[in-house]
């Protein structure tokens, strides 16, 4: 059974593989994720009604089960890729299972997927 491996060894490989401070020098490390503005409309200016249309795009490429040709085009050159369904509109939990998809690096052990909410 997969559930006594995951409950002793993959701890115990956690620890002496990935964060042994014995074999890896650890400092503290500042991110700043923040991104150049997105220009929805393609015009070159970032004005105001970019803030809409941006949201209304995000949402739509992001929660739309199936996406427009252009959308399709454009999602598949991201290295990293999100979607999020649209919770039942009748459930009270907004929450949704989503799926997260990754191609960083282009060789199989660097393209992940993760299930997230």
């Amino acid at each position: 059974s997969a559930i006594p491996f995951v409950i002793e060894f993959v701890p115990i490989y956690k620890f002496v593989i990935l964060v042994n401070p014995r074999i890896y020098r650890y400092q503290e490390v500042f991110i700043n994720q923040w991104s150049a503005p997105i220009d929805v409309n393609t015009d070159s200016k970032i004005l105001s009604d970019n803030i809409k249309l941006t949201r209304q795009n995000m949402i739509s490429v992001i929660c739309d089960s199936l996406l427009e040709t252009k959308s399709r085009n454009l999602v598949d050159s991201w290295p990293f890729a999100g979607h999020h369904p649209y919770p039942p509109a009748k459930r009270e939990s907004v929450t949704a299972a989503g799926m997260q998809f990754s191609d960083l690096g282009g060789f199989c052990c660097c393209r992940s997927v993760l299930i997230s909410h």
